[in-house]
């Protein structure tokens, strides 16, 4: 399981990039990352922005199993902030 993640907008150059790098990887001998490529391994992205329109699609093309989360996913939504008030 590898995956990436970004404080801001994830676009499909993340997944495109991560899996270059995981070839790039398996190449210099890592047995991990051999592992990581198996169509079987799972992809995770967590962004604390959003996700461009095109990701899942791209993601999806690449036949892992693909899991994407926000913050709001992992941790709830924030709560509205307060605004103070002055005297």
């Amino acid at each position: 399981m590898t995956g990436a993640v970004k404080w801001g907008r994830l676009d499909s150059s993340v997944h495109i990039r991560h899996l270059r790098d995981l070839e790039a990887l398996a190449e210099s001998g890592r047995a991990w990352a051999h592992a990581a490529l198996e169509s079987n391994a799972a992809l995770i992205y967590v962004t604390g922005a959003e996700f461009a329109p095109d990701v899942a699609a791209i993601t999806q093309a690449s036949g892992h199993p693909v899991l994407t989360w926000t913050l709001d996913d992992l941790y709830g939504p924030r709560p509205a902030r307060r605004r103070s008030r002055r005297a």
